[in-house]
């Protein structure tokens, strides 16, 4: 099962045109504003510093509750640059901020940013669970542009954001510290790093006493219950579920729900008593739960554990510490922790409600702490902290988990980097990705399957856990076990130990659909979407968002997408020495390549010379094929043999939903203008079928020129030209050198068919 951890690799901000409005757009003529959360002092420096350094931008400032204004346009919540001074005050904060964003959408919001900084403190790591809530958004919400950028605590704020806003925020986890120049930034990779079994020590013994929260059932039983195998440790349990009370005797004997249901409404009936069948359900639940409990602390004491049940709320610090005053009088003194503890409350963003929030934040937060200080005088060795993939990479109906995971991810490195960190305590955040049963039915795990979600059986979760407590190999704080790496995040995933740089990474799994690629409908021939090569030169990105350009790029064969809108399509990154291949998954013949590049060599601009009289409108009738969103080039200014002068739209101007890491639209503007080059010459159909080197450069702002240069002329079935993209203000955006394009059989290829009309009609 793989494992993997958490490290931070340096990606500088490639240089980006800016204005006075640091991409903040206007809508249909109105004015639209950079709408700024605030909660204290940190907060309204920054307001004041923006206001000061881009007087050319609209900035709302918002304190307390108040609530987002219909003009907003870019949201940037600061309200964790002032976190208060303990955790339940930040935790207030958290949540609040998750209310005050929630109608993000429905305003029409483009951008989302939250601010963090963290100083160590613990109330400041809480409040860097806002992260969860980034992600999630980013999910839920495509069409948004979200991003989380810790700041820290002696770095310019206001010079931070405005950069991050000016590269048209491209990275959507950021961490900035200082550096030589002005910051070092860095941004988070997923790295595959088995725990390895070489240094081995025995940190839980049978001298041990555990204090484990939610541990009587479910995954965090199940890992006890190997360590029990392992060590035999004396262990206290705290559960929700009471166990004293014998269960009625109606249900004494009876195996399973169904029976014990029937009994129970059997025996309300004689008593003459209301039948409520939701009590029903609740009392039958108890029942099987204290009968669950039961069976596992006899199984603890099968494998020589000395057990402790407690039934308590372990947000309750009055009753935790009364639990585990218990414990130390039956066992001794408290050496290990492990919160387990968890609730879950699905639903959307927009539908959450503050009272499942606070059980399931609540629980996972408030739950640690109550944790922590009950334990602050025992001589701990291990913390172990049940966190979840939601929080690292977001997960959709789950904010308020992923937020309060995240927030036990950053509670965990605080608490390891603190003092008595040195003095040889473990500190473990486990992101555990689905386990089998439970909730992932066979149906779901299937699901995963498909997705390249691993799913962990309960005797490799097991192992993990112990492996985890008993190697020295590997110090990491925070540890990913059988969850997905995102996109993002999985193209770094390497094998070893070497840099980031070096690694070679493991394969990147991406899913194409209907609500994600939906544009490709527009790029369908005869009906069929297909993959265009903007479409892999994007996917290259997502897969190594470090790298600034590719060369070798080759289409090897096309990739068709029939399923795109009825279930979608798995395509796989794959990486071998710094080679990047597109595949089907389960195909070896790869669909696109591509070799990673440091920088593109170009030529001066030589604009070309002549004119071409067709008007814009008229170019994907007969001349292109692509339907309304691939409308790219709105105008040709200039044609001749030595090439072409035209306007492009990008993926802004074009309204392409979703988060681009490219600009693909500009990039796919300048291969039609090649193609209309092409066709105006010679009057055949062509098609792009390779690039020397592109550079990649983030979506930005405003009218793009697009300048052709031939490097040879169309006469025969291949040409080569080069092409730059150029901003209002004549600087280069993109570069692309050697584009080779290729003459169809056919020259009437891209001609209107009704199938081809109805698959870019959907």
């Amino acid at each position: 099962m793989p494992r993997a951890v958490l490290e931070w690799a340096a990606c500088p901000l490639a240089s980006a045109s800016t204005d006075a409005r640091f991409g903040v757009e206007q809508q249909h003529g109105a004015e639209r504003s950079l709408a700024l959360l605030v909660a204290g002092a940190h907060g309204r420096a920054l307001a004041a510093a923006l206001a000061t350094r881009a007087p050319g931008l609209p900035l709302d400032v918002l304190e307390g509750m108040a609530p987002l204004p219909a003009r907003a346009h870019t949201v940037v919540d600061a309200r964790a640059l002032d976190p208060g001074d303990d955790v339940p005050g930040a935790l207030s904060r958290l949540k609040g901020s998750l209310f005050l964003l929630q109608p993000s959408r429905t305003l029409g919001v483009r951008r989302l940013v939250a601010l963090t900084r963290e100083d160590g403190s613990d109330a400041a790591a809480v409040a860097a669970g806002i992260s969860g809530l980034i992600k999630t958004a980013a999910l839920e919400w495509p069409e948004l542009r979200c991003a989380v950028v810790d700041v820290a605590p002696d770095l310019d704020a206001a010079g931070v954001l405005l950069e991050e806003l000016a590269a048209g925020l491209p990275d959507r986890e950021v961490r900035r510290l200082p550096g030589p120049a002005t910051s070092t930034r860095l941004v988070p990779r997923v790295v595959a790093r088995p725990v390895g079994h070489g240094a081995r020590r025995a940190h839980v013994t049978s001298s041990s006493v555990v204090v484990a929260s939610g541990g009587a059932r479910g995954v965090t039983a199940t890992t006890l219950l190997a360590l029990a195998r392992e060590a035999r440790p004396a262990v206290l349990l705290l559960g929700r579920t009471a166990v004293d009370a014998p269960e009625p005797a109606c249900c004494q004997g009876l195996p399973d729900e169904g029976a014990i249901k029937r009994a129970l409404l059997d025996d309300a009936k004689r008593r003459g008593e209301p039948v409520q069948l939701p009590r029903i359900g609740a009392a039958a639940q108890a029942v099987l739960a204290a009968r669950e409990i039961r069976a596992f602390i006899g199984a603890l004491q099968g494998e020589g554990a000395r057990v402790l049940y407690r039934a308590v709320d372990v947000r309750d610090p009055a009753a935790v510490a009364a639990a585990c005053d218990e414990a130390r009088a039956a066992f001794g003194p408290i050496t290990d922790l492990v919160h387990g503890a968890g609730v879950l409350a699905d639903k959307k963003i927009e539908d959450k409600t503050p009272e499942q929030v606070d059980r399931v934040m609540d629980t996972k937060v408030l739950g640690l702490r109550a944790l922590l200080a009950a334990t602050r005088e025992d001589p701990l060795r291990t913390v172990s902290l049940f966190s979840s993939v939601a929080g690292r990479f977001g997960n959709v109906g789950q904010v308020d988990y992923a937020m309060a995971n995240e927030a036990l991810n950053h509670l965990a490195v605080a608490l390891a980097t603190r003092e008595h960190a040195g003095r040889g305590l473990v500190v473990k955040s486990l992101n555990w990705g689905p386990w089998e049963g439970g909730m992932v039915t066979p149906a779901l795990k299937k699901l995963f399957a498909e997705r390249g979600v691993a799913v962990l059986s309960h005797e490799d979760g097991a192992r993990h856990f112990v492996d985890e407590l008993t190697t020295l190999a590997d110090p990491a704080v925070e540890v990913i076990i059988g969850g997905e790496l995102a996109p993002e995040q999985r193209s770094r995933a390497a094998t070893g130990h070497g840099s980031a740089a070096e690694a070679t990474a493991g394969p990147t799994r991406m899913h194409l659909d209907g609500a994600s690629w939906g544009i490709l409908a527009d790029h369908a021939i005869a009906g069929v979407p297909v993959l265009p090569v903007v479409g892999a030169l994007e996917l290259f990105s997502r897969a190594r968002p470090d790298v600034r350009a590719l060369a070798d790029l080759h289409v090897r064969r096309g990739l068709r997408l029939p399923r795109l809108f009825e279930g979608g399509h798995d395509v796989e990154i794959r990486e071998q020495d710094g080679t990047l291949t597109l595949v089907t998954p389960g195909e070896g013949a790869p669909h696109y390549t591509a070799r990673v590049a440091d920088a593109v060599d170009t030529a001066p601009l030589d604009r070309p010379r002549g004119v071409l009289p067709a008007a814009a409108s008229a170019l994907y009738q007969e001349l292109l094929f692509h339907g309304p969103r691939f409308h790219l080039v709105e105008a040709v200014s200039a044609c001749g043999e030595d090439g072409m002068i035209a306007q492009v739209r990008g993926v802004r101007a074009a309204r392409w939903p979703g988060e681009w890491r490219t600009d693909a639209a500009a990039v796919d503007g300048a291969l039609q203008a090649a193609l209309l080059w092409a066709r105006h010459l010679t009057g055949g159909a062509f098609l792009p079928t390779a690039i020397a080197c592109v550079s990649l450069a983030q979506p930005g702002d405003g009218p793009l020129t697009c300048v052709l240069k031939a490097r040879t002329a169309p006469t025969g079935p291949r040409a080569v030209v080069d092409a730059w993209l150029l901003d209002s203000d004549g600087a280069v955006r993109v570069t692309l050198t050697g584009v080779e394009i290729h003459r169809l059989p056919d020259d009437r290829a891209f001609a209107r068919r009704p199938d081809a009309e109805a698959g870019s009609a959907r």
